[in-house]
């Protein structure tokens, strides 16, 4: 099956954030914004980061992936880069928030930019 591409991925790496990737995913689904996907990656937590991530994804199209030892953040952050389908990805760590809105008007800019280069 072929899915549509995101506009945006959001790539999230994780490590022992239960108590923050809930609110993390929270600003990404209330973004009002459908065209998008996320990325967790969680790089070997023994807290319950993975299940945390996984019961906040509801409105979300989020996959969750799991590195088998740590490997460390950029790692993280490449990994879910390469996993990535959105045509734009948006790093965002997993104790970070989304403002509201900043995904339609970033998408707003790129369809401005688009129209000056088309």
């Amino acid at each position: 099956m072929v899915r549509d591409v995101p506009l945006f991925s959001v790539v999230v790496p994780a490590f022992n954030r239960q108590d923050h990737i809930g609110s993390c995913l929270a600003s990404v689904e209330a973004q009002e914004f459908g065209n998008l996907e996320v990325v967790v990656v969680d790089d070997a937590s023994v807290d319950d980061t993975v299940a945390v991530a996984e019961s906040s994804s509801r409105g979300l199209d989020v996959r969750v992936l799991v590195n088998e030892v740590n490997r460390e953040r950029a790692y993280s952050r490449n990994r879910g880069a390469a996993e990535a389908r959105g045509r734009y990805l948006v790093f965002l760590d997993s104790d970070d928030v989304l403002q509201p809105g900043a995904l339609r008007r970033a998408a707003e800019f790129i369809a401005s930019v688009d129209e000056r280069l088309s």
